[in-house]
């Protein structure tokens, strides 16, 4: 350490770690809910983690914060899985829904009611949870077609929440999560997987009150938002034979 410090010291030597700052893009803040059923109008959509923890399924219900059902009304076709099976049953017994299968994408055999390929792959707030992300987004892959879209929202690591709640002296973050993601490393998670990626998004999460307090940084900078959003596709090299 003490031998690269004094190398930063040497005007001839440029600080190396000049390379690795990475200007952040414009971007746009948008309610991520509206966006989805928004672009998933008139296409094929596998929504992916799509049942979540079950505990939270009546309140979202009540709250119409479900996001699955909301896309229904929207989407051509709207296939869910989940790797959740307690909550996947509870759905189709109680609310009827019968759209959903309980799978784990990167294993083997997969429900026969699943398409070949989607127009739309969504994939909410998961990524963060998945211990091995390399083998679960190439498994994602498996259903795209060079003309498919995928949607991946993990949230922030750079929220103003985080921040400020780093400036009480704690950590706050779901025990479920393995990584925390920010604009330069999911971007490059993606790239190093093999995807290209086509734009960015961030979303607020939480009630209107808080809601007030975040938007006056958002206004100073989009990026200390709650979620980000990235859209991206496959690269095209892998379906040329």
């Amino acid at each position: 350490m003490h031998i690269f410090n004094n190398v930063l010291k040497t005007p001839k030597c440029p600080d190396p770690r000049a390379r690795w700052r990475w200007k952040l893009p414009r971007v746009k803040v948008i309610n991520n809910h509206d966006f989805y059923c928004s672009i998933v109008k008139g296409r094929s959509v596998l929504h992916v983690g799509c049942a979540g923890h079950k505990e939270m399924v009546d309140i979202r219900m009540h709250n119409n914060t479900f996001l699955h059902k909301k896309l229904m009304p929207y989407a051509k076709i709207t296939h869910g899985v989940d790797i959740n099976k307690e909550a996947i049953e509870y759905l189709k017994e109680k609310y009827n829904i019968n759209n959903i299968f309980y799978s784990d994408i990167t294993q083997g055999d997969q429900p026969v009611e699943l398409l070949k390929f989607y127009d739309i792959i969504l994939v909410p707030e998961v990524v963060e949870h998945v211990l091995d992300v390399g083998i679960f987004l190439k498994s994602i892959k498996k259903f795209m077609s060079a003309q498919s879209v995928l949607l991946i929202s993990v949230p922030n690591s750079f929220k103003i929440h985080n921040t400020l709640t780093t400036l009480r002296g704690y950590e706050e973050v779901n025990p479920d999560h393995k990584y925390c993601f920010s604009y330069s490393t999911l971007k490059g998670l993606m790239e190093t997987a093999g995807f290209t990626v086509d734009r960015w998004y961030v979303t607020l999460y939480g009630n209107k009150i808080n809601g007030l307090f975040k938007r006056l940084f958002i206004k100073i900078n989009p990026w200390f938002a709650d979620g980000i959003i990235v859209q991206c596709r496959t690269n095209t090299e892998q379906f040329v034979k």
